[in-house]
């Protein structure tokens, strides 16, 4: 349901919305070595929509990959849409990757660090899904414009933050 709802939206670039992992970011690191998910630390959640805090698994040694982690996945949904697929990856600036999203809206990140990343189509985060309120055009346009000072027209993506975040369908 999830990709045929983007499809009738229009939407151009879709996402299964991450709904076969437990996590966002739990269901990547988990494949990434030894990482602690029972004895999680506390850490401030972003924006605390849901909780002022929220467990963050404690990682427990280094990191190592050994296999594709996101492959099953990007499989799944691209077999069941013709449009382009987006999954969300760790930021990796030297690879064979053409295109990177980044969520910029809610973040507060430093938009310069996207000048790494010159030749890469960018979806730049210009709108926050971590909120029911609907920003107006003028401060979507802004985060276009202040986006284009580090990625030029032809590279930029505008999209939302995150993807799929649990929003209600009717927002204000």
């Amino acid at each position: 349901m999830t990709l045929a709802s983007q499809e009738q939206a229009g939407l151009d670039i879709i996402c299964d919305g991450e709904q076969r992992r437990r996590h966002y970011i739990w269901g990547f690191i988990e494949h990434l070595g030894s990482v602690d998910f029972e004895n999680p630390a506390k850490k401030q959640s972003r924006g605390q929509r849901y909780s002022e805090e929220t467990p963050a698994p404690r990682v427990l040694d280094e990191w190592t990959w050994t296999k594709p982690i996101l492959l099953d996945a990007l499989r799944f949904a691209k077999a069941r849409t013709d449009r382009q697929v987006k999954v969300t990856l760790p930021l990796i600036t030297d690879s064979s990757i053409d295109q990177i999203s980044i969520e910029c809206a809610a973040s507060g990140v430093d938009l310069s660090v996207l000048d790494c990343l010159a030749g890469k189509d960018v979806m730049v985060g210009v709108i926050d899904v971590g909120t029911e309120e609907v920003e107006s055009a003028q401060v979507v346009a802004d985060r276009i414009r202040h986006a284009m000072k580090h990625v030029s027209a032809e590279h930029l993506i505008a999209c939302t933050d995150c993807g799929m975040v649990p929003n209600s369908r009717i927002i204000r």
